[in-house]
């Protein structure tokens, strides 16, 4: 009995014993599993702690990105009418820095004369350094020397330029973190020589975000118009940051308004302000072709009536001639430039109807006309350059019988008041 009770107990422990074991496996196969959920839960918390702080991060760079950009996003370079690029028409003057040699034509490059040529602007070619094109300026930082190194755009003369929307356009690369030890200046200047420079902009106050990148910077230079204008970037300090400029443009954010007597339609609807006649006597009158258009292009010589061809920008002028009268005009530039001066009768046809022209080297250009009627004549005195030739200019002429005095008949008196 004792052997099957001890059999009997023995049975029963076990049975007990497995049923521990199984009562254990089933709770830590729960303990597992909540273990693994808990882990989940944790992960997927921490996934989305962490997408939350990605999208703040990105809101908080897109915010900085946008305030970064006010200058960025009204400095595009098509913002400037590039027609009127007043630094120049072709890539080098216009500051993109394109050209073979550096400093380009008519730019200059001053800095400290201690240092080493290669501290002071250069034109690069590292993709990384170059905004548009395959080139820019560039100028590298120095660790134990003291930079003042300058890049000036050519003198500009803005005689003639409405001073509404006039803008100094560029790009820079570099990082504000460096701008306390050396600062990047933008600077212009009415007088160069006398040292008078205005900052307009300073890296250092820029208020942008750190790291490098292209970011664009628009300045309105209306009050300098009228006069001579300087540009220069000054990179100035010790132990800054490599810096890039590219894609400098001087001119106007829309096409600007051109003369009111840019043409013929022009110069009629503000009759007489552009009328010469039909008083009697000298005249001497004045422009600027500029802003002007392009509008009565004589362009074959072989049918032109100066002789040659004529592209350039012209003004027009409304000629009242009275009968048997003769207008006599000489055209001057103020630069010296290629000028030409013709008269024509119908502004639709001017190579057809031209009865007079001249084209003068490298200015001078001079016209004679009778109206050999009884009848008052309308002409139009058109004042133009040969080539891209723009600026100030003067005509000097005289309207006056062509009849002398003691040859006039009475009859023919007459009939001029009829």
């Amino acid at each position: 009995m004792l052997s099957s009770v001890t059999l009997a107990t023995s049975s029963q422990s076990s049975s007990e014993n497995k049923s521990l074991v199984y009562a254990s496996n089933g709770f830590f196969r729960g303990a597992i599993k909540e273990i693994k959920a808990e882990k989940k839960r944790e992960a997927d918390q921490a996934r989305r702690d962490a997408d939350r702080a990605a999208k703040e991060a990105a809101a908080k760079e897109q915010a900085e990105k946008e305030a970064a950009d006010t200058y960025k996003a009204t400095a595009e370079g098509d913002a400037i009418y590039l027609d009127r690029n007043v630094l120049g028409p072709d890539d080098v003057r216009q500051g993109r820095f394109e050209g073979t040699e550096f400093p380009p034509a008519d730019w200059n490059v001053f800095g400290n004369p201690v240092l080493a040529d290669s501290a002071t602007w250069k034109m690069t070619d590292d993709p990384a350094a170059v905004r548009t094109g395959l080139q820019a300026a560039r100028v590298r930082a120095q660790s134990f020397s003291q930079q003042d190194e300058n890049l000036m755009a050519p003198r500009v003369s803005l005689a003639g330029f409405p001073s509404e929307d006039l803008r100094l356009s560029l790009w820079y690369y570099a990082s504000p973190v460096f701008a306390d030890d050396a600062d990047l200046l933008v600077q212009v200047s009415a007088d160069s020589a006398g040292g008078g420079w205005d900052t307009l902009w300073r890296l250092r106050d820029a208020g942008v975000p750190g790291g490098w990148e292209w970011r664009g910077l628009l300045f309105d230079v209306g009050a300098y118009a009228g006069g001579d204008l300087w540009v220069r970037l000054r990179y100035f300090g010790r132990g800054g940051g490599d810096t890039s400029v590219d894609d400098v443009r001087l001119g106007y954010i829309g096409p600007p308004a051109p003369p009111v007597n840019d043409d013929c339609a022009g110069a009629l609807a503000a009759a007489p302000a552009f009328d010469l006649g039909p008083a009697v006597g000298p005249f001497s009158i004045g422009g600027d072709n500029t802003l002007a258009g392009a509008d009565y292009p004589l362009p074959e010589a072989a049918t032109s009536c100066t002789g040659a061809s004529c592209l350039g920008r012209d003004l027009v002028w409304r000629v009242v001639l009275p009968g048997r009268h003769r207008v006599t005009a000489t055209m001057t530039t103020a630069g010296g430039w290629d000028d030409t001066l013709f008269l024509i009768e119908d502004c639709a046809d001017p190579i057809g109807t031209c009865v007079a022209g001249d084209r003068q080297i490298p200015d001078g250009s001079t016209i004679i006309w009778e109206n050999q009627d009884d009848n008052e004549r309308i002409l139009w005195l058109v004042a133009s350059a040969w080539g891209t030739g723009t600026g100030g200019f003067t005509i000097d002429g005289t309207i006056e019988p062509t009849d002398a005095v003691e040859s006039v008949t009475w009859g023919r008196v007459k009939a001029r008041y009829r």
